[in-house]
Order: C-alpha cells, then structure tokens, then sequence
C-alpha cells in the first residue's frame, strides 16, 4: 500500500488496503481513527465500559480473532506483520478481521519461537497485552472459549480430518510435481525429515493443534480473578485484577494507606490471620479475596488533638476532658 503510518504509541504499522490512492483529507481521517482507538486504549480510564477502549474497538471480533490466532500461534499476527483490520462506519469502531496468512503458523515454523505448542503468544502483541490488563476483557475471554470449546474439539476431530482427506488427491498431485516431503522447505517443522507422507504431515498438525488446544484451556482454567476490599483506605500503587497463568510474573501485593491509621495487614485467601507482605503467585488455586486491615494511628490523633482549640463555657467538668482509645477506634470524649 503506498498510504502507510507508525501509530504514535506502540509504534504499530497500519497500511490502507483499499482504495490504492486516497486524498490527504482520507489519510489524516484514518489516521485520526486508528489514533483515538489506541490512545483510548491506553488512557488511564480504558477499562470504562462506556468511554474506554470498547468505545472504538469490537470487542466480540478482538477475542475470536485472539482465538484463532493465539491456537495458531500464528507468527504474522502478533505484531501486525499481516494482519487485517476494517473499520465500520455505522458502529465507529475497529473490527478486527477477516484472518488470514498462516504459513508460519500452526508449529510451522523450525525451531522458531511459534513452533512449541506451549507458551502465550498474541496475547502479547500490539495492543492485545493492554487488553489483557482489564479484568473485564479477560473474564470474556474465558467465556467466549468455555462457550465454543465443545465445538472447537469436534471440529479439530471431524472437519479437520474431512478437509485433509477432501485434499487428498490434489496433495497426492501437488508431491508428484513437487518432490518435497521430508526435505527442508522454509520453515518446516522440526521432525519433518521423517514426515514423509501427506498423512503423516496430517497427523502431525492435528496432534500439534490438539496439544496447543490443551494447553490454552488449561492455562484459562487456572488463571484466577483477585478483589480487594481497601476498608476506606487508597492504594498509591494499583494492584492486578487478574493472573494469568502461564504468563502473569509472580508479584507482590502494594499495600494501602488511610489517613489516620496504620496498615495492619491483609487477611484472605491462603493467609493465616494477616500479613503485610503477600505474594500472589501462579498457584491454580482459583480466585482471591483480600481485606485490608488497619489500626488507629495514636500518634495522628495525639498531634490532632493538641492542635486543636476547644472553647467550653458550661460547669467545670472532673476530671479533665480527655481522649480514649479502645480496640484501635477513637471513641468519644468521656467525663465524670
């Protein structure tokens, strides 16, 4: 395409298929449109459901065209290398799709980083890690697959086998006039020297797609959701929402403040009492729940109590007005 730009944020490359030549006032229209769409993505309220990044992207097209990727572990989608993308005019937003360009894919790639059945891989290109840091992205994601991975299954078993063998005598005529099986050609998977069929190349891929299959619906069914319940207090530093296994690193939890007392630990899941320091950890042990707990700070209300000017006018009081702490909660002044 000759009308091409980087977006400013991720540096991502958008070329425009169609038409071939387009006015300057359509350049800097498409610009302005993939330009909002990302800078919304990476806003600090992107995760609002109304003005944040679903406002300019499909979100239902996002995680089908995720899917069907990420299973492929498909080489040329991660980083928009060639990948398609259409905006709707009557939604305003970006779809993504139709797919497409799969040769380096489905472990066809030697001993390339696309070639193992394990690992996420198109959740960590343009734009598609910054989704996954909305929790609410992620629950849908896991939906949208516990949805359709019956159907995903059969189709491995039953289309998958009916098209290689609808294929069948146009592969055997494709080797007659191109001599290639178990020789090296491009990206062949590793093991392909003894792959010396079309059958045996089937088989491969079906089991290659199996695994990777496995894999991801194991990897969705341990990530976890954590809540926090601050009791009043901030974090200055936000912690995740969600893990997600097989590829969230270890972390620590950031602890809150509240003015005017003092952290005194989380309590929740897998914590005996409370504790100040927590590490969430890829554990498969399913969703977490923590309280922060806080005690009152003497020291804060001591000096607040000094500062103030109180100005009493009724009988004298005995003995003097003075401040209780019980419990850790201020309580009221009492007098005799």
């Amino acid at each position: 395409a000759e009308f091409w730009f980087e977006t400013e944020k991720e540096k991502a490359p958008v070329a425009m298929k169609d038409p071939d030549e387009v006015s300057e006032d359509i350049q800097e229209h498409v610009k302005t449109i993939v330009q909002t769409a990302e800078n919304a993505l990476y806003s600090d309220n992107f995760k609002d459901t109304v003005d944040g990044w679903r406002k300019y992207f499909d979100e239902k097209s996002v995680i089908d065209w995720f899917f069907v990727n990420e299973i492929a572990r498909n080489h040329d989608a991660k980083d928009f290398s060639s990948i398609y993308k259409f905006y709707n005019p009557t939604d305003s937003m970006l779809h993504y799709g139709p797919i497409w360009d799969f040769d380096v894919g489905f472990g066809n790639d030697g001993d390339g980083e696309v070639a193992a059945v394990t690992g996420w891989y198109i959740k960590n290109g343009y734009w598609t890690t910054r989704m996954f840091e909305d929790s609410l992205f992620v629950h849908n994601v896991i939906e949208r697959w516990n949805e359709q991975k019956e159907a995903l299954d059969a189709s491995v078993q039953d289309i998958f086998l009916s098209l290689a063998s609808e294929d069948s005598v146009s592969a055997e005529t494709n080797f007659m006039k191109w001599d290639i099986l178990g020789k090296k050609v491009h990206t062949n998977s590793a093991g392909y020297e003894e792959r010396l069929t079309y059958k045996s190349e089937v088989d491969y891929m079906k089991e290659w797609v199996e695994e990777r299959i496995a894999w991801i619906d194991n990897a969705l069914k341990n990530s976890f959701f954590i809540s926090y319940d601050l009791d009043g207090g901030t974090l200055p530093v936000s912690n995740p929402n969600v893990f997600l296994s097989e590829d969230t690193e270890p972390f620590q939890l950031n602890n809150p403040v509240k003015e005017g007392y003092v952290f005194a630990g989380w309590s929740g899941t897998g914590i005996d009492g409370t504790s100040e320091t927590v590490q969430v950890t890829d554990d498969k042990s399913g969703n977490k729940v923590f309280k922060a707990n806080w005690k009152a700070d003497i020291a804060f209300y001591e000096a607040s109590f000094a500062e103030s000017e109180f100005v009493y006018s009724g009988v004298a009081l005995t003995p003097d007005v003075v401040v209780a702490l019980e419990g850790g909660e201020p309580l009221t002044a009492e007098t005799d």
